[in-house]
């Protein structure tokens, strides 16, 4: 699904309800494992998107909460994948084999 087809009514009405100081983002995964629970924050751009700085505070401040890393994933068509840790700023490009293994290994 593309961002242009997401159903917005939630967040017009949050919007339009809710005073100004009532802030909510969405988030677009919480990656968990059975018996681990949380293990990563992953918020997802594709390559002509970017993030904002206030949700890139909250994300960092969440993965500091949990204790997880936060990342950052930016792709291309699903291909290439670039990695950013935002709780350490290192970033590391992969390719879509080397992307699983990444989650995976999470």
């Amino acid at each position: 699904m593309t961002y242009k087809n997401r159903d917005l009514r939630y967040n017009n009405w949050h919007r339009e309800k809710l005073p100004k100081n009532c802030y909510a983002m969405d988030i677009d995964l919480l990656e968990f494992r059975a018996g681990r629970g949380i293990v990563a924050v992953t918020e997802l751009k594709n390559a002509n998107e970017r993030i904002k700085q206030w949700q890139n505070n909250i994300l960092i401040e969440l993965g500091k909460k949990l204790e997880v890393p936060v990342y950052l994933i930016i792709h291309k068509e699903l291909t290439m994948f670039k990695v950013t840790n935002l709780l350490t700023n290192a970033s590391k490009i992969f390719d879509e084999p080397e992307y699983i293994e990444f989650i995976k290994g999470l």
